[in-house]
């Protein structure tokens, strides 16, 4: 079996073992050309998970929809559109590939918050529906996205990785 001269002897080991405890047959041509092709996967990988990532961004979107729409009409709790909010936004966030695209995303995400705590703290005034914890709730929601969108803004490399 030729393994190549740009494996090393404990590499080799490794990969011998692993093909022995897999049963599959150990690569034989390790060369940069068959590397592309075992990389070729990863891609496709890529693709199907965006897909994903879209479908489940589209979901969030339509729960969303369905719980603002009960909020409006009374029939649902603040915490039930805040957790559809917040299942929508994260969704969205998984989808941005640049750190500016993040960045407008928060701001949208901000201004969405500051509307429903405007619109809890008035309800829970005329005390038609939630409550206090609710307007509360909805400071804390919108309090939450400030501090991301602080960071975002000023630590860009590291709003990818949350």
């Amino acid at each position: 079996m030729s393994w190549g001269r740009s494996l090393s002897l404990p590499l080799a080991a490794v990969v011998l073992l692993a093909a022995v405890l897999t049963g599959q047959e150990p690569a034989k041509d390790l060369t940069p050309k068959s590397r592309k092709r075992a990389a070729a996967p990863a891609t496709r990988l890529e693709g199907e998970l965006r897909r994903l990532l879209t479908e489940r961004r589209d979901t969030a979107a339509e729960g969303l929809r369905l719980a603002q729409a009960n909020y409006d009409r009374q029939t649902t709790s603040l915490s039930e559109l805040l957790l559809a909010l917040n299942r929508y936004h994260r969704a969205r966030l998984e989808l941005c590939e640049t750190p500016a695209e993040r960045v407008d995303v928060l701001r949208e995400m901000l201004r969405t918050a500051q509307d429903l705590e405007t619109k809890a703290k008035t309800f829970a005034q005329l005390n038609v529906t939630g409550n206090l914890q609710d307007a509360a709730a909805a400071r804390f929601h919108r309090l939450d996205l400030e501090v991301e969108l602080w960071r975002a803004t000023r630590e860009p490399d590291a709003t990818l990785q949350r």
